[in-house]
């Protein structure tokens, strides 16, 4: 069978009814089932009665992939663990902190341990993937790349802050790489094989790593912090990084319109580094790429990092690795190379 084939199958098996979903329809205002099950537990937040749902197949898997019922309202609820729904077709509309938030086809919701939404019933081309996520298991993909900017602030959001009430949105519609991920994810859920689950963990670690990619794209549009605050800093740090050859405070300053000092201060506090330091260690990576991988002079890697003065980078490359640039690339490539 071609992909082709295997994918016309999939789009078959998504849309066609589900037994809950044939019952949704015959029963038109009826709740999810998840909402009359006895076993579900329910605890009053904010006012609200909340379904706190507990996904049991997590204790064998690290990830549960189901696609959503349609045809039927989903109460407020809330999961034990991170959970994800990704808009394969159509949208998904959600009540949250009395907004009306809604996903289109492409995009990518992570939410926290307790984000109490309600979502509104999807209809015929609403195909809504959900999947529940380990705890460990994902904290493993905030290593893959530990020094991203995304992968810093989704672990700042969603693991170090004290509320765990918090969401991520990518508005990844425009990204086929996005979509054939997650076609090839989909397509191991419907294989009955030896190591689906450890095909499925690889294509989902490969998500992952597409989405920290996309998020070193300037388009601010593209990630969506429910916090505002780290929405700001994210949006600055970006920008700092796509920007840190040539730019300083006072071009932040006008870029985002705060004042200067407002700006320093709040780097400091919310990202833990001042502007200085943020620029210093993006430059002081680049310099290392080209040392690693070229023999270009120093003098030239220099003006391509933005160190106008080659005493200063002489001085921050010393006091980060012990050694001046010419002796680090000694022990890496040999005497000679770009001298």
């Amino acid at each position: 069978m071609t992909k082709q084939d295997e994918l016309k199958n999939l789009e078959t098996l998504l849309f066609e009814h589900t037994e809950n979903e044939n019952y949704y329809l015959t029963h038109s205002g009826s709740y999810s089932k998840r909402y009359e099950a006895t076993y579900t537990e329910r605890q009053f937040i904010d006012g609200k009665e909340v379904l706190m749902i507990d996904v049991g197949d997590l204790v064998h898997n690290p990830l549960h992939i189901r696609k959503d019922s349609r045809y039927t309202f989903m109460p407020f609820h809330t999961y034990r663990n991170i959970n994800l729904n990704y808009i394969y077709s159509g949208k998904a509309t959600y009540f949250i902190d009395n907004q009306e938030i809604t996903l289109t086809a492409g995009d990518i919701c992570f939410f926290d341990t307790q984000v109490v939404r309600a979502k509104m019933k999807p209809v015929h081309d609403d195909i809504i993937i959900n999947i529940v996520m380990q705890h460990d298991y994902f904290k493993s993909l905030l290593t893959l790349d530990d020094k991203n900017l995304l992968t810093h602030f989704m672990s700042q959001t969603l693991y170090s802050n004290q509320s765990h009430n918090n969401y991520i949105i990518f508005r990844t519609g425009d990204s086929p790489q996005i979509r054939s991920l997650f076609e090839d994810l989909l397509l191991e859920q419907y294989k009955d094989r030896t190591y689906k689950m450890e095909a499925s963990k690889h294509y989902f670690s490969l998500i992952f790593l597409e989405l920290i990619y996309l998020s070193k794209q300037e388009d601010k549009s593209l990630i969506h912090f429910s916090d505002s605050s780290s929405n700001t800093i994210f949006n600055v740090v970006n920008y700092i990084e796509q920007h840190y050859q040539t730019t300083n405070l006072s071009e932040l300053s006008q870029v985002f319109g705060y004042h200067e000092k407002y700006l320093s201060s709040l780097l400091k506090k919310s990202y833990g580094k001042s502007f200085k330091q943020i620029q210093i260690e993006k430059r002081l990576a680049d310099v290392e790429r080209y040392l690693n991988t070229s023999t270009l002079p120093i003098s030239d890697i220099a003006e391509r990092t933005g160190f106008t003065n080659l005493n200063q980078l002489y001085r921050e490359f010393k006091n980060k690795h012990g050694l001046l640039p010419k002796a680090y690339r000694n022990q890496i490539t040999g005497p000679g190379a770009g001298e």
